[in-house]
């Protein structure tokens, strides 16, 4: 499977996705890694597939904003989106 569209980096690890949780813990051959946990999503993963792997958009969405970059330019934060008219976060 890919992680990027580009297929540019093939870590090995585990994937894991139960009780709405999608998480995972990659390595590659120089040791450097990634550990994400994706919480709440508003669909079933199968609802909402990936473009161009078996992973969960949510997925995809996250390893391109991390990895899918120039090498020393810092990825734009990933936050939550704010409801206009309550000015909460959504639940």
């Amino acid at each position: 499977d890919r992680l990027l569209a580009a297929g540019d980096w093939r870590p090995w690890g585990h994937l894991g996705d139960a009780y709405g949780l999608l998480s995972g813990l990659l390595f590659d051959e120089k040791g450097d890694g990634l550990i994400y946990l994706i919480g709440g999503v508003g669909r079933h993963p199968s609802a909402y597939p990936g473009r161009y792997s078996t992973l969960s958009r949510w997925e995809e969405d996250l390893f391109t904003a991390v990895l899918a970059r120039p090498a020393g330019k810092r990825p734009a934060p990933l936050t939550p989106r704010v409801s206009r008219g309550s000015g909460r976060r959504p639940r």
